[in-house]
């Protein structure tokens, strides 16, 4: 299926990055950098399937002469440069067409602010996902204008770099509102080629919330991310990701639970009263006991006037009353498939019983009457035995929530409330690395809930503790150092940095000194 994605952000002189260095290697090409001295060269870059300068009123000019005038007309050490915008193309869509779409999404930027959009399209890397399309789109900060004299310049700011205060005295939109009419308008382009082609696939800009989804989305994992991740080096950002789809399939698995639709059983029971009725039209067809859970089922589940206190539970809590809710429907899923099937295997027992009658009885009938009906009965033991098969090829799922939800309607509420927060603990711990055995942490606590504790530790890493492995809770502010032991049970000491600085300079005095003892060994 197509998937959208669009992120934005500047080309900054404060984070070591130039429009020049950015353009060169975008559009695999040799560009020096005329502020600098500094040759950008690459023209032997692989992956690049086309590139286009794309401006207002189709004014001409040449990467270099862009970029360097974007260069020359910033004067600021931290100026930004330029701003990136980098689209997924759809796989579903042939080169060409995916070529014209980013094409008119650059001309619909360029129109409207008025700026330079320097366009390089690439194709998947040859050791990622072989469908990620994508494109760069490199925009000036200022608008191009040809001026009165001929010369071409850039001028002032265009709408897209402007602050709140300077859109609202303007009377312009928030920069964020922008933003998401620039992400609507790249989905809109997009779908109008996917409809043109006759492809059904659609994206969408809005979020997983606005979408009313519960899904959560996974994070962009970069260049560096996808690297490291290839070979077999795991990162925070994949741990992340791999999280939040363990976590979406468990609620997916949910919602398809909740939403039932043909069930087997029903269509076994109307299977065989039209072979009665076939059998017997002139006789009222008699309605049978379908075949049901046992009603010891309960079994698996507390009364619900019983029904445990949740509120305010911890990510191990929720994840317990999940395991008990798939443990709890799984069991009656299997009971109501060995209660189908048992119903097969009787009634094969019977044909079978009755063939052996028919066979031993060599006067019943006549020979001829008597092959007849044996020959009968063989082939209705043959379609009981085909249902017998399909009952264990059938996992009863769907029937067994409809009876968790009658007669234990409180396990299918408790096991929504935990999905909650399950995904609540995933945004929590978001951008935070579990904390380790035998290891210890130092730094500001930041955030205290049931879904655990955030540490902000004095090298400006993020840690996650879980709330049940501390012996005591921190509040918001504290500054600790929380130890672990080997089996992950934690204890909790007050700290500061100066302390903790002074420990750090100890700990690396003390390797100096063992270094030097080896050496004069």
């Amino acid at each position: 299926m197509a998937i959208y994605h669009l992120s934005t952000k500047p080309v900054s002189r404060s984070s070591g990055r130039s429009a020049t260095a950015s353009a060169a290697y975008r559009a695999g090409v040799d560009i020096t950098d005329d502020r600098t001295g500094i040759d950008h060269q690459y023209s032997k870059r692989n992956g690049v399937v086309d590139t286009e300068i794309v401006t207002p009123n189709k004014i001409e000019i040449s990467r270099s002469d862009l970029w360097n005038m974007a260069e020359a007309t910033e004067t600021r050490k931290n100026s930004r440069t330029a701003r990136e915008i980098v689209v997924n193309l759809p796989y579903e869509l042939d080169q060409k067409t995916r070529g014209d779409a980013v094409k008119d999404f650059a001309a619909h930027l360029s129109d409207k602010y008025g700026v330079a959009v320097d366009v390089a399209i690439h194709k998947p890397d040859q050791h990622g996902d072989n469908r990620n399309h994508h494109a760069h789109l490199l925009l000036t900060t200022r608008k191009i204008e040809r001026l009165e004299s001929g010369r071409i310049a850039l001028t002032s700011k265009s709408q897209l770099e402007l602050s709140n205060t300077q859109l609202k005295d303007l009377g312009l939109p928030r920069a964020q509102d922008e933003l998401k009419a620039v992400r609507k308008t790249w989905a809109e382009i997009t779908n109008k080629y996917l409809e043109r082609d006759g492809i059904a696939a659609r994206i969408d800009h809005r979020s997983h919330a606005d979408r009313g989804l519960i899904q959560l989305p996974t994070k962009k994992l970069g260049w560096e991310a996808s690297a490291l991740e290839r070979n077999g080096i795991r990162t925070s950002t994949g741990d992340y990701n791999r999280q939040v789809k363990a976590d979406n399939e468990r609620i997916e698995r949910l919602q398809s639970q909740i939403v039932v639709g043909h069930k087997l059983l029903a269509k076994q029971q109307l299977e065989k009263k039209a072979e009665e009725a076939r059998k017997c039209p002139n006789e009222p067809v008699k309605a049978d006991k379908a075949p049901t859970a046992a009603p010891n089922v309960a079994k698996h589940a507390e009364q619900p006037n019983k029904r445990p206190n949740i509120d305010g539970q911890t990510i191990n809590q929720a994840n317990k009353v999940i395991e008990g809710y798939e443990k709890a429907v799984s069991s009656v899923a299997k009971e109501i498939q060995d209660d189908i099937a048992n119903h097969y295997k009787t009634e094969m027992a019977r044909l079978t019983v009755e063939r052996e009658t028919l066979e031993d009885n060599k006067s019943w009938f006549g020979k001829g009457k008597r092959e007849e009906q044996v020959d009968a009965l063989k082939a209705q033991y043959n379609e009981e035995n085909k249902k017998h098969k399909l009952v264990y090829q059938s996992d009863f799922i769907d029937q067994a929530y409809e009876y968790v939800k009658k007669n234990t309607p409180h396990i299918i509420s408790e096991a929504r409330e935990a999905s909650t927060t399950v995904k609540a603990h995933a945004l929590f711990k978001q951008d935070a690395i579990d904390a380790r055995r035998k290891t210890h942490y130092s730094g500001e606590i930041t955030a205290v809930s049931r879904l655990g504790i955030l540490q902000k530790t004095f090298e400006g890493k993020t840690i996650y503790h879980d709330l049940e492995k501390l012996q005591a809770s921190p509040n918001v502010g504290d500054k600790v150092k929380i130890s672990y032991d080997r089996k992950l049970n934690a204890t909790l000491e007050p700290t500061d940095k100066a302390e903790w600085q002074q420990q750090q300079q100890e700990k690396q005095l003390e390797q100096q000194r063992e270094m030097y003892k080896g050496l004069e060994r």
